[in-house]
């Protein structure tokens, strides 16, 4: 798989490339090329939905609170320095979806 360019809010390509079923020396190559989208809107509607069903969101507040921790360990290390301790997680941390 390839996603073309990863990180961007439009003209994303993504590339599947697998062998053919019937000879392993061909390649099927299938590509999808995604419509633009307003990332931050679709955020807030899948939210709002939570809210009104009562659901857990896929990006719970915990989750962005890890990577504020994160954030800001990063800037504090950088302005001091020196390696910044964080809590330690063994395996996957307890906010994750499955």
């Amino acid at each position: 798989m390839q996603l073309e360019p990863a990180f961007a809010y439009k003209g994303l390509r993504l590339k599947v490339i697998r062998r053919s079923p019937d000879r392993e020396d061909v390649e099927l190559t299938e590509e999808r090329v995604m419509g633009e989208t307003n990332q931050f809107a679709t955020e807030i509607d899948h939210m709002a939905g939570c809210f009104i069903t009562g659901r857990r969101p896929r990006t719970p507040g915990e989750e962005g609170l890890q990577d504020h921790k994160l954030m800001e360990a990063i800037y504090i290390s950088a302005a001091d320095n020196r390696p910044v301790r964080l809590e330690r997680f063994a395996g996957l941390d307890k906010f994750r979806n499955p």
